[in-house]
C-alpha cells in the first residue's frame, strides 16, 4: 500500500510539471473495464481509473488520453462523461471514428455500386454504406472491419486487481422513462428521439423511425417527460406548502422547475 502511495505522489509531481509546460498528459490514467453497446464493434462504455490522491481528469485530459492511446481511431464521447469519486474512476462512452462522405460522391467514376445502398471505392477498395441522419439527409459512411472491443481490450490494464466494474457503478447507465427525450447511439451514429418503452431494450421514436437500443446506448436525457416534470412540481409544491405554511408562495417557488428551464414541458 505504501509503495502505491509513493508511486501516486511521483505521478502527481510529474503531471504538475507537465501542466507547467502546457501539456495535459495524465500518466496515472488506465482503462480498467469495458462494457459493449450492442455487439461492441462500434461503441461501448469505458471505465478509467485515476490515481488515488489526484483530482479526476478533465474532459480535455480524457480526450488527450484517448488521443495518445488510440490516435484518431477511437473517439471519446465527452458528453457522456461521468465522475465516480468514491471509486476514483471516470466512465464515458467511446466509439470508433465514423468516416463520412457526401452522398454525391456515390456518383463519381471512382465509386462502384455493389447494391442500392453500398458502394466500393475502386482506388482504395473501401466499402461505403448509404445512411440517413435525423433530418433525412443521406451520406456515405465507411464500413470498418475494426472491432472496438478488441481495440480497447488490447489496452486494458489487467495488472490492477480488485478494481471497480462498470456493472457495479449505479450511474453507468442512464435511467430513462417513457416520454423522455434522449441522445443515443444508433449503429455508431449519435441520434435523438423520444422514449416510447423501457425494458431490456429501450424503444425510441426517432426522426428516422422507431428503433430499439441497449440501455447502455443512451448517452443522456435532454428533456424529461412531461408527466415526470408535473410530478416533480406537485411534490415540490406540497413540500414547500408544508414547510412555509403558504400554498401561494409554494406555487410561486415551483412555477418553473429546473427540468422546465432545460427545455421540458409539463403535460396539459
Amino acid at each position: 500500500m505504501r509503495n502505491n502511495k509513493i508511486g501516486e505522489k511521483i505521478l502527481q509531481r510529474c503531471n504538475d510539471e507537465f501542466r507547467k509546460l502546457g501539456h495535459t498528459s495524465r500518466s496515472d490514467l488506465s482503462i480498467i473495464d469495458f462494457q459493449a453497446i450492442d455487439d461492441g464493434r462500434q461503441s461501448g462504455r469505458v471505465l478509467l481509473r485515476h490515481a488515488f490522491d489526484m483530482e479526476p481528469p478533465t474532459a480535455h485530459e480524457v480526450e488527450a488520453f484517448f488521443r495518445a492511446s488510440f490516435g484518431n481511431e477511437v473517439q471519446p464521447r465527452l458528453e457522456s462523461m461521468a465522475t465516480h469519486s468514491e471509486e476514483k474512476c471516470v466512465s464515458l462512452v467511446a466509439s470508433l471514428l465514423v468516416r463520412t462522405r457526401p452522398i454525391t460522391d456515390a456518383d463519381t467514376d471512382d465509386m462502384v455500386r455493389m447494391t442500392p445502398t453500398r458502394y466500393m471505392d475502386a482506388n482504395s477498395k473501401n466499402v461505403w454504406d448509404v445512411t440517413e441522419d435525423e433530418a433525412g439527409r443521406k451520406h456515405l459512411i465507411l464500413t470498418s472491419e475494426s472491432n472496438l472491443s478488441e481495440i480497447v481490450e488490447a489496452r486494458r490494464n489487467y495488472r490492477l486487481r480488485s478494481m471497480p466494474k462498470l456493472s457495479q457503478i449505479k450511474s453507468a447507465a442512464v435511467a430513462v422513462s417513457k416520454g423522455d427525450h434522449v441522445m443515443f447511439f444508433d449503429n455508431g451514429i449519435i441520434a435523438h428521439g423520444e422514449v416510447t418503452s423501457v425494458g431490456k431494450l429501450v424503444s425510441i421514436d426517432a426522426a428516422t423511425g422507431s428503433v430499439s437500443v441497449d440501455p447502455q446506448a443512451i448517452l443522456k436525457i435532454t428533456q424529461k417527460s412531461p408527466e415526470e416534470i408535473a410530478s416533480e412540481k406537485d411534490y415540490l409544491e406540497n413540500y414547500f406548502a408544508k414547510a412555509y405554511g403558504d400554498p401561494e408562495f409554494a406555487q410561486e417557488l415551483t412555477r418553473t422547475t429546473v427540468s422546465e428551464e432545460t427545455g421540458g414541458k409539463v403535460s396539459q
